[in-house]
């Protein structure tokens, strides 16, 4: 009787969840969702450029009794949601139902930590099979070109400067998604499919999450940098040797080995197009300094 009373009181709510691995273009798909009539983004400033409530793996730590980070975001994402003591499943439940009752009824929510692990992903099916008011969809893109752009953006401040520990990050990642689909359908979608034929690939994520088609949520999405395994300089990318488990993760998802040749006038203009790429971290907070002074 609970379940039936709470599936009634949120058969007019959903949550739309995105599942993806980091730099995979997640905040492309954020800005396409923050401009669609229908949808409101996971907090409570809808101008925010983009957000990661983490409200499901942050909310798995609180019931587990860490509840310390989750109250913290929470405070940071929906001001007006207050956390419980003794918290349960039933509680962070209730928690999201009055989330989609301040913040909705339709909300937008991503964050690549959701594949982490398992347990969070059961977490969130454990709440549709009660409320029958989730949507989930998955982007996938080319490993090379999304581990290639994280090694450029945080190989200076992290302990991940180990392309192999990103890779084992990435197939972790789809271990869960592939275990995930076998109890809750959802369709997956590759960035450059969507990039190279907007209309298209909207039109089946729009369907797929029940909202209307509108043309000008996605306007201002662009193909960005399709192929960037293959135009980088680096020497660590250069040398990378690609493990027996990702050339089979390759060959699953379609991407095949590049069989074209890019000369090195075209990987000159693509650095200068993405010079700040290139640049030290040291060397870019030095000039930020430097200019806000």
């Amino acid at each position: 009787m609970f379940h039936l009373l709470s599936w009634l009181m949120n058969m007019n709510k959903k949550t739309i969840i995105l599942l993806a691995p980091k730099r995979t273009g997640t905040t492309a798909i954020f800005n396409v969702f923050k401009k669609h009539s229908q949808v409101k983004i996971a907090h409570h400033d809808q101008t925010i450029d983009n957000w990661e409530p983490q409200f499901w793996n942050l909310a798995l730590k609180a019931i587990n009794g860490e509840k310390k980070i989750f109250k913290d975001r929470l405070k940071k994402t929906f001001p007006d949601i207050k956390v419980s003591n003794n918290l349960n499943k039933e509680k962070i439940f209730k928690m999201w139902d009055e989330i989609l009752k301040l913040y909705g009824p339709y909300i937008f929510d991503k964050s690549p930590q959701y594949l982490n692990d398992f347990k969070v992903l059961k977490l969130i099916h454990s709440y549709n099979k009660s409320r029958k008011n989730v949507k989930i969809f998955c982007m996938i893109r080319d490993p090379r070109d999304a581990i290639t752009s994280q090694f450029e953006l945080w190989n200076e401040y992290t302990m991940e400067d180990n392309l192999l520990k990103r890779e084992k990050n990435w197939l972790k990642y789809f271990q869960n998604i592939e275990k995930f689909k076998k109890i809750f359908f959802f369709p997956i979608f590759k960035y450059e499919d969507i990039a190279l034929n907007k209309n298209k690939y909207f039109k089946k994520i729009f369907k797929h999450c029940k909202l209307k088609f509108e043309k000008d949520s996605f306007s201002q999405f662009k193909p960005v940098s399709l192929n960037r395994y293959n135009m980088v300089l680096h020497p660590k990318i250069k040398n990378w040797k690609l493990s027996v488990k990702m050339q089979k993760h390759l060959k699953k998802y379609g991407y095949k080995k590049v069989n074209f040749k890019i000369s090195y006038m075209e990987k000159i203009f693509f650095l200068i197009k993405n010079f700040k790429r290139v640049i030290p971290l040291k060397y870019k907070n030095f000039l930020k300094g430097s200019f806000n002074e």
